[in-house]
């Protein structure tokens, strides 16, 4: 009995085919039925026809390494049982690196300011995650959508001068883990005039355990400046809710016409702090206030 490997090796993430036939019985072989075992387990039946031929068997996608192939055929009236073994070699994929590019808004940040990095690399589907440094030092982690992107912060904090940010993407299936390029920008002295920031709950009352609406006010340094952006709401120093700050400066929760206060218990007082992010226009700012829910 012949078994050939095709191709061989079978590179990762691809499928073989395992050609099999009977020899030495020319047309009159007889029909039947085979098996395939993959290190020793069973991977699946084939059939020999009459003139001794196997269909094609394919393989399924297997990680690289070096296996050991058994093939049996069971033997019918005609030719006896046989069986062949072979190694099968799953090579490595080589795959080609990722192209991982980031564009820093602004690229010369006012201190104390938000910016914002668009990370992208070429995918289609299921493109993966990575990291972002500023001058060596880890700064956060992205994840990018099916079409290879994502916007992560530079938070403020970041001194004055220039300043290095790099990338690394961690690859996925069809792409090798790669680094960008240095993508330099500037922290540069804040002249932004101030932004009035306020917010409270709407209503008297803030009921215990259960998700409550606040009311978030925002008011440029100049009237005709728009402080079009986003913040977030934080209480007792975790996560509550987005705002988004619209170009009239009026001011919406994620999908709501108000922000959410995450639920937090009774008879306890509650630390608030909200967190507008700033724009290339308007100043970076902050707003407080305790609350007990009944």
């Amino acid at each position: 009995m012949d078994v050939h490997v095709t191709p061989d090796p079978v590179p990762q993430g691809e499928t073989g085919e395992i050609s099999i036939k009977l020899t030495g019985c020319g047309t009159q072989c007889g029909s039947g039925e085979g098996a395939v075992y993959i290190n020793g387990q069973f991977s699946g039946s084939f059939s020999i026809d009459e003139n001794g031929e196997g269909a094609a068997y394919t393989l399924n996608t297997l990680s690289a390494a070096t296996y050991s192939l058994h093939v049996k055929w069971f033997g019918n009236s005609t030719v006896s049982n046989t069986d062949v073994t072979q190694d099968l070699v799953v090579t490595s994929k080589q795959l080609p690196p990722g192209t991982p590019t980031a564009t820093i808004d602004p690229i010369n940040i006012p201190e104390h300011q938000y910016a914002w990095v668009h990370i992208h690399d070429v995918c289609n589907s299921a493109c993966g995650s990575g990291q972002y440094y500023i001058d060596g030092k880890f700064a956060g982690g992205f994840f990018l959508n099916d079409s290879g992107d994502d916007t992560v912060p530079i938070y403020p904090g970041v001194t004055q001068g220039p300043h290095t940010l790099t990338v690394t993407y961690f690859g996925n299936a069809d792409y090798a883990p790669a680094p960008s390029g240095n993508i330099p920008f500037t922290v540069i002295e804040n002249n932004l005039p101030p932004t009035t920031l306020t917010a409270a709950p709407r209503g008297d009352t803030i009921p215990a355990n259960q998700y409550s609406p606040m009311t978030i006010n925002l008011v440029p340094g100049a009237q005709s400046l728009s402080c079009e952006g986003q913040g977030q709401v934080f209480v007792d120093g975790q996560y509550s809710d987005t705002f988004f700050v619209f170009a009239d400066n009026h001011v919406e929760g994620n999908g709501r016409p108000y922000a959410l206060l995450r639920p937090s218990s009774p008879g306890v007082s509650h630390h608030v702090a909200v967190n507008y992010f700033g724009n290339t226009s308007c100043k970076y700012t902050s707003y407080s206030f305790d609350f007990i829910p009944q």
